[in-house]
């Protein structure tokens, strides 16, 4: 059987594109099916879906292909997947970022307004607004970031080593500071 055609071997095909862009070559293998519909401009735009926060299953839709066919990109072609986990970490960074600019606080904006003052002369006003610290996004960072000790729920073992949740409601009673309890 060697030297058969279509035994296994990778073909080079030379495909002339209809936009004129010139030919171009193709590695098609007759154990893998068709050629693939990846060209290199993919990269660009996966960059831009991952940093508005695509999933896999977002850029297939984009691209108009299945789900195996992004994590096959992802797998077969370097820059594709450069670009996207490239993105993801990108968007990742600046959510944190500004979670974190909420959690602590800080200045938001410096403007400048003019002015005019009771002679009629204009001067310039810079306005500088400040913004608190928002304790639920202090505590969603902390929850993620540091989770055995901000997590909301305690978890405690029985001995058998099984987890269980315990959960403690403390209530004052009302005669309580008249016995001294």
């Amino acid at each position: 059987m060697a030297g058969k055609k279509g035994s296994g071997k990778n073909v080079t095909k030379t495909v002339v594109k209809a936009d004129d862009s010139g030919p171009s070559t193709k590695k098609l293998s007759a154990k893998n099916g068709r050629p693939s519909r990846y060209h290199k401009d993919f990269d660009k735009i996966a960059h831009g879906l991952a940093l508005l926060g695509s999933t896999n299953d977002e850029l297939a839709s984009a691209f108009k292909v299945s789900n195996t066919t992004i994590d096959n990109w992802i797998k077969m072609h370097p820059t594709f997947a450069a670009q996207v986990r490239g993105g993801r970490l990108l968007a990742d960074a600046n959510v944190a970022s500004a979670l974190y600019q909420r959690a602590v606080g800080g200045t938001v904006v410096q403007e400048w307004r003019e002015g005019v003052d009771k002679d009629g002369e204009v001067y310039q006003l810079r306005t500088q607004k400040e913004l608190p610290a928002d304790v639920n996004a202090a505590k969603h960072w902390l929850n993620n970031r540091q989770r055995d000790k901000w997590k909301e729920r305690q978890e405690a073992e029985d001995n058998s080593g099984n987890g269980f949740q315990l959960v403690i409601h403390e209530t004052l009673r009302p005669d309580a500071a008249k016995d001294g309890d």
